[in-house]
């Protein structure tokens, strides 16, 4: 199934992909894998 982040939903994603990076080296790549398998399901 193909979908598209509301433009709100997007900001955020990348925002918290942004405070992951800050927090652990890696951690962002880890969060986005995450929402990657969950939407892609």
């Amino acid at each position: 199934m193909r979908f598209e982040f509301h433009p709100l939903a997007l900001a955020e994603y990348q925002e918290a992909a942004y405070y992951y990076a800050g927090c652990q080296p890696g951690l962002e790549l880890r969060y986005m894998a995450a929402v990657e398998r969950v939407t892609s399901s």
